[in-house]
């Protein structure tokens, strides 16, 4: 679970893969993001 304050108004979601990320044995390193919930504290 990942928290974090959002600012008033619009907000951005980033998700990137960096290459100090990568850190599977495969040649080919991926992932699959299914969904994100977002849900008012």
């Amino acid at each position: 679970m990942l928290k974090i304050r959002l600012k008033e108004g619009e907000n951005l979601l980033k998700l990137v893969l960096e290459n100090w990320n990568i850190n599977m044995d495969e040649e080919i390193n991926e992932a699959l993001l299914d969904y994100i919930r977002v849900i008012k504290l």
